[in-house]
């Protein structure tokens, strides 16, 4: 699974949400927190936090680490 999250956020240099990466790989958001917090720690990807006060929501925009 984290080669094909790797491969998602490649085709996606501005970076993706979680539920983005989800809707590509046809699978629940919450199957990839194990595996998104594995390549964190491994330092191949990395997360940004966005707080959109308009629409009342805050989230993280996952992307491949040197791609940007």
């Amino acid at each position: 699974m984290k080669n094909e999250i790797l491969a998602v956020l490649r085709e996606h240099p501005t970076g993706l949400r979680l539920r983005e990466i989800a809707m590509y790989l046809h699978c629940s958001p919450f199957a990839l927190i194990n595996e998104l917090d594995q390549l964190k720690k491994a330092g191949k990807v990395d997360g940004t936090g966005v707080n959109n006060f308009v629409q009342g929501e805050s989230y993280i925009l996952w992307h491949v680490v040197g791609v940007k």
